[in-house]
């Protein structure tokens, strides 16, 4: 009786508590190891543009 309402109930519940710990977790991981990488990205997006911006001006100021 008991090893019904197990698989019946509680298993479920447990199996779904498992597989989202591991997709959470491996999810965590992924923006951990690649943290670094992202905001080494972004400050060189930004650098670019900053040297960028003057260019892109002129060429505003050519189209018209």
């Amino acid at each position: 009786m008991k090893s019904s309402i197990f698989r019946e109930r509680i298993y479920p519940v447990l199996f779904m508590f498992i597989i989202t710990l591991f997709f959470i977790s491996l999810t965590s991981g992924i923006y951990l190891s690649a943290r670094d990488l992202v905001i080494l990205n972004e400050s060189i997006f930004k650098k670019k543009l900053y040297y960028m911006k003057p260019v892109l001006q002129f060429r505003k100021l050519q189209e018209r």
